[in-house]
């Protein structure tokens, strides 16, 4: 019993936290996301909030990564 009142009590001791205020940021890097060049020479362009294809991971052109995303959606019937 005592316990149970010293754990009670513990709860009440401490400091007031308050919790700080997230940061007044639109983005995640201070100039925007810069493109980078792929392998056929053009450059990656992101729009953020803009629209992404069902199918994104195709983008990368991978049979690896075609072969994950498939057998995850093979082996998982809530998707």
């Amino acid at each position: 019993m005592r316990a149970a009142v010293v754990l009670v009590a513990a709860c009440a001791v401490g400091p007031d936290f308050k919790r700080p205020p997230p940061p007044a940021v639109g983005r995640y890097t201070s100039d925007g996301v810069r493109g980078t060049i792929a392998a056929d020479g053009v450059a990656q362009v992101v729009h953020p909030g803009g629209q992404l294809a069902a199918d994104w991971w195709q983008l990368f052109h991978s049979p690896a990564l075609d072969a994950i995303v498939r057998e995850a959606l093979a082996r998982n019937a809530s998707l």
